[in-house]
């Protein structure tokens, strides 16, 4: 059964259903054709419009005697406990199937062809920019990650959504429970220290999730930091027969952004792989090396497995340079480094996650 027939028509109640990721997959399940009421805080979050321009209810309680006698499943954010919550605890008591918010990403990853977007900074700009890319690819997607696209409506989705993009959390190893055929790796350093308690936990963690990716599975990796320079060095010696391909300002980078020149609308840059220059609206080479491993991880879904074992062959092509120039038309997500206003010279900007 794919993902799509097992959500339509059923109805899901969603706990903590105005988080970021959270109200991103209730958007999604009802576009797929479900029912999606859920509960929060009386609080309004960045993501409140988001939802009521839907037309998706909330109740802003943790009152049990909300949840709706009809409800099938109940999937709750990770920030709650099931121990503690109320709601959780009402649908256990009734036998209903309870997922984690990426207890739920693990089951959808297993129901399509699922790609990753990690690292510990850049996921999210990463996981919009792919979902960009592909739009005009005529792949069957759909994608899930904490935003959206700036200034955007959700697309129509493709019947069947055969394949997934998903923005793959480091936080509690919860990307290791996804099934994943291929991935992006923007950055690692040392965060989430109450989970993990060094820099080595970190680098464990994300090698952890390499080792399970099938055999000549894709691997983008921004080669500009230590830790990801580090993992490199380990997959070309521990699993040589994945398609390694590297980006980044560093000498090493098979794909190396060169002759950056920063703008006040616009910058311009480069590729060692591409003939041509581009453009890019968003404002920092940090952001534009996000879109443009989105867009090697994105060819190497279009062209599925022709280029296995060769990393070149995908930065040379050009379907890589093709959906860099969808790239070049990204807008960013919404709540990352978004500009909202200008007012008496002073400029406004909403970096949520920061």
């Amino acid at each position: 059964m794919g993902l799509q027939e097992e959500v339509h028509n059923r109805k899901f109640f969603l706990v903590g259903i105005q988080g970021t990721g959270m109200a991103s997959l209730a958007l999604l399940l009802k576009r797929l054709g479900a029912s999606v009421p859920g509960s929060d805080s009386p609080e309004t979050f960045s993501t409140s419009a988001q939802l009521q321009n839907a037309h998706i209810d909330w109740f802003a309680t943790s009152d049990p005697a909300v949840l709706p006698r009809d409800t099938a499943i109940l999937i709750h954010s990770a920030a709650y406990e099931r121990e503690k919550h109320p709601q959780i605890l009402r649908a256990l008591e009734l036998g209903l199937p309870v997922y984690s918010y990426p207890e739920w990403v693990a089951n959808m990853s297993r129901h399509m062809r699922s790609y990753g977007v990690a690292g510990t900074h850049g996921k999210t700009t990463a996981s919009g920019c792919l979902e960009w890319v592909l739009r005009h690819t005529g792949l069957s997607y759909c994608a899930l990650y904490g935003s959206h696209i700036q200034n955007s409506k959700p697309g129509a989705l493709h019947t069947g959504c055969t394949w997934g993009v998903f923005e793959a959390c480091e936080y509690r190893d919860h990307f290791l429970s996804y099934e994943l055929e291929g991935l992006l790796i923007t950055t690692m350093d040392h965060d989430h220290p109450d989970w993990f308690a060094t820099a080595d936990s970190v680098f464990d963690s994300f090698w952890n999730l390499v080792k399970r990716l099938p055999t000549h599975a894709p691997v983008v990796c921004n080669a500009d930091a230590v830790p990801t320079q580090r993992l490199i060095e380990h997959i070309r010696r521990h699993r040589p027969e994945l398609t390694l391909i590297t980006f980044g300002e560093h000498s090493s980078s098979l794909v190396r952004l060169i002759d950056y020149l920063p703008g006040t609308v616009e910058s311009s840059y480069s590729l060692s792989t591409q003939s041509e220059p581009f453009h890019s609206r968003l404002g920092s080479v940090p952001l534009i090396l996000d879109t443009i491993g989105a867009a090697l991880l994105g060819t190497c879904m279009v062209l599925d497995g022709a280029v296995a074992h060769s990393g070149a062959a995908v930065a040379e092509s050009g379907v890589f340079g093709a959906l860099m120039r969808e790239a070049e038309q990204f807008p960013g997500t919404a709540n990352r480094l978004e500009v909202l206003f200008t007012e008496d010279d002073i400029v406004y900007v909403d970096d949520y996650a920061h």
